[in-house]
Formats: C-alpha cells, structure tokens, sequence
C-alpha cells in the first residue's frame, strides 16, 4: 500500500514540470521566515482583493523574520479572462520582481469592471472583449500601474512555449497545475505551513484579528 502510494505521488509530480512546491510572490518575509502563509487567489476574485489588501495592511505589523505571506494564482474558470491576466502576472514578475506582481494584481482587481460584468452578479458574464482588446487592456495597466513597458508585456503574453515552466505563459500553466494537485479549490485558498487552512477561505470570519490571533499561538508554540 505504501509503495503503491509513493508510486502515485511521484507520478502525479511527474505532470508537473516545476518544483512540487514552487515559490509564489512574497509580500511579507521571505521563505526562511518561520511561519509561511501561502495565498491561492484569482485575479478577478473579490474576495482575494478583500484578503490581498487585508495583508498589505498587516504588512508593518509583522515581523518578516517570522511570518512569510506569499501569493500565487490559482485561476477559477468562472472568471473570464482570469487565465490570461495570470499570464499577465507573472510577466510583470518576470520584469520587474514583486513589487511589479503585486501593483498589477492590485490593478486588475481593482478594475475588474473592465473585463467582467460587475462583482455580485450571478453569471460573472464576460464583456463584449477580444482577446486583443483584454490583453491591450492589461498592457495598459502593466505600464501603469506597474511600470512594464508594453513592449516587454506583449512578449511575455504571446511567448507561450512552455519552456520548463520558466517564461510568463508556462509558469502560469504550472502554477495552475500544482494549485489543483494540493486541492486549492477557491480564491482565496490557504496553506500555513503547507498545512490546508480551510477556515480562513471563509475570509470575512477571519480577518485581520483572526490572522494575527493565530499567528501568535503559532509562533508562541514555535518557541517553546
């Protein structure tokens, strides 16, 4: 039964040509902090913009030695055009780190209404969009708001060779991959310390008081 177990998983980590574990994008800490936090969110998700910004709030409260918070994207099929700004996403990564990821995603969650009918409604219908016309859209906002040139995001965009899982398109394609092999199910979806949280999902539950009464138990049990 063990080896038979084995066997599965390692065929299952062989569809996946990245590290099992791949690294998302920190917004707190690093990966050495001591209690890792890792965020499965869609780029048109309400309730991943609610999450991401309640982090960003939290950020000068906490102390990055101890706590890594880290963002990947997992793309809900119910969102149109999710897939593609995930693209986008990693693209701005891949041109200017972080702090570009994060700028972009705050831009497509906060203009969602761009490319979705507005948040609430029951269909999440897409708009009368072309995929030249959405992907012209996100240029727009990468060199905006997170300072990519259009140049360099239309290369990301349209370069889609898998390429191992090392350019924007490929990377997407393998996050998505390993969100659905650890059972991320929704946006947001969470692991603390590899460990599925499935109460936080219920984000409006835990909130920031939430998060950081956890947090503490955690670290407190850390040290002793």
């Amino acid at each position: 039964m063990l080896v038979q177990a084995l066997l599965t998983i390692n065929a299952m980590r062989a569809q996946i040509a990245l590290p099992y574990r791949m690294q998302g994008q920190y917004l707190i800490g690093d990966e050495k902090s001591t209690i890792q936090v890792e965020s499965f969110v869609d780029p048109f998700c309400g309730d991943a913009r609610s999450e991401y910004f309640m982090w960003k709030g939290l950020k000068a409260k906490l102390n990055p030695g101890d706590v890594g918070v880290s963002f990947k994207i997992i793309v809900e099929p119910f969102h149109p055009w999710s897939f593609t700004a995930s693209v986008g996403a990693y693209t701005c990564a891949a041109f200017g780190g972080s702090d570009a990821f994060f700028s972009y995603a705050e831009a497509m969650w906060v203009n969602a209404g761009d490319f979705v009918t507005q948040w609430g409604s029951d269909s999440y219908a897409l708009q009368n969009l072309t995929e030249a016309t959405a992907v012209a859209k996100m240029a727009g906002f990468a060199e905006t708001a997170a300072g990519v040139s259009q140049a360099d995001f239309y290369h990301g965009m349209t370069n889609r060779s898998t390429g191992g899982g090392t350019n924007p398109w490929g990377v997407a394609r393998e996050m998505w991959k390993q969100a659905v092999a650890r059972g991320a199910a929704s946006s947001p979806w969470y692991y603390v310390n590899g460990v599925p949280f499935f109460a936080a999902c219920d984000s409006q539950h835990q909130g920031e008081d939430g998060w950081t009464d956890l947090l503490d138990k955690l670290l407190a049990k850390q040290r002793q």
